[in-house]
């Protein structure tokens, strides 16, 4: 992944993260383990956060990378135990700018709380 993919990535995740007005502890050890693994330093995740008011979604090109992405932010907006309203209108935005139906984003709701009953 080129460095500016993964910082939109992570954006997009922070968008997600912080949109019911706070940042979750759950929440933040997803963020530090998307930031290392996509090799983004704590400056650049800083300048993230600190601008995100004026960020919007960044959308990848490909579609397999634009799916990938609606899965990690519902897993993100699912890790704290709730889905709250402001995030789960920010995910099915996303899933909008995507071209998929809310329809869909249940199903991958869904689908990511039947995986984590099995871990």
């Amino acid at each position: 992944m080129e460095k500016q993919q993964a910082l939109d990535y992570f954006q997009n995740l922070y968008l997600v993260a912080v949109a019911d007005g706070k940042l979750a502890e759950e929440e933040k050890k997803t963020l530090v383990k998307f930031a290392q693994k996509m090799g983004i330093n704590a400056r650049e995740a800083s300048q993230i956060m600190l601008n995100i008011r004026f960020l919007d979604f960044a959308i990848p090109e490909d579609k397999e990378a634009q799916m990938d992405q609606l899965r990690d932010i519902v897993k993100l907006m699912m890790s704290d135990g709730h889905i709250h309203d402001k995030e789960y209108e920010l995910c099915r935005r996303f899933a909008e700018k995507i071209g998929k139906t809310e329809v869909t984003l249940n199903m991958i709701i869904d689908n990511v709380k039947e995986e984590s009953k099995t871990i």
